[in-house]
């Protein structure tokens, strides 16, 4: 609620009507307390020591203060984005501007890293305004680990292994046993690969971790030729390769 002091001067003593509202009617400047909307007009009686009588007038309008919410306090994923969505006000303020796509609107993107206590601030049109809170906090990421970047033969296989979360999906999942499980087999042509493991944990946050494969060809052996030579003597068995 808000309040105003009533200030008077010009007798020694006073008499305020109606009292209603007033902190005390008998003195110079009594509080009055805006519980009410509307127009309140009040009358003050002015006495001097002389025992003559002056009197004043003050009116106040008490204008409605908005209704300013926004939303409940979130729990999110590092990297989400939500929307404050704000209702209540005309205009609106928001602080600290940190994070937000903009700190002056209804409905600010919030796309940040860092949480904490975001005010909202809502003018209505009748210039009164009020403010609400919402605090943002974050989730606990996985940490999604793989195998080292490795080199292989092409007619060998290897295990992608993967740690530190509940459900996988593996990019792009060509030449992958299944893309959908912690640790897929890799097999495939000669060349050089990257795969991209996303990581999904109990409470829904992801994170990812890459791996960079390269897929050897395998060597083509050349049959020696067939020699001959007698006992005791030796040959020199060249492979040619």
């Amino acid at each position: 609620n808000t309040s105003i002091s009533l200030v008077t001067t010009g007798a020694p003593s006073y008499s305020w009507s109606p009292p209603a509202g007033l902190s005390n009617p008998s003195v110079a400047s009594p509080v009055f307390g805006a519980t009410t909307m509307g127009n309140h007009t009040f009358y003050v009686t002015g006495t001097s020591a002389a025992g003559c009588i002056g009197k004043d007038t003050i009116q106040i309008n008490v204008k409605p203060v908005p209704v300013v919410r926004t939303i409940a306090d979130p729990l999110i994923c590092l990297g989400d984005t939500i929307i404050l969505s704000t209702t209540g006000a005309q205009t609106y303020s928001w602080s600290p501007a940190t994070g937000l796509n903009s700190a002056a609107v209804a409905n600010p993107i919030f796309t940040g890293s860092v949480g904490g206590q975001y005010i909202v601030t809502g003018t209505a049109a009748n210039g009164c305004n009020a403010k609400d809170t919402v605090i943002i906090s974050f989730k606990p990421a996985p940490l999604v680990q793989t195998i080292a970047d490795d080199t292989f033969c092409v007619t060998q296989s290897i295990a992608l292994t993967s740690s530190g979360a509940q459900t996988y999906s593996w990019s792009p999942a060509a030449g992958l046993s299944n893309p959908n499980i912690a640790n897929p087999v890799f097999t495939g042509a000669a060349g050089n690969y990257t795969f991209i493991v996303t990581g999904t944990a109990a409470n829904g946050c992801k994170a990812k971790d890459t791996v960079n494969i390269v897929s050897r060809p395998a060597l083509s052996f050349v049959q020696p030729p067939a020699k001959e030579f007698c006992k005791e003597t030796s040959v020199m068995l060249d492979g040619y390769n």
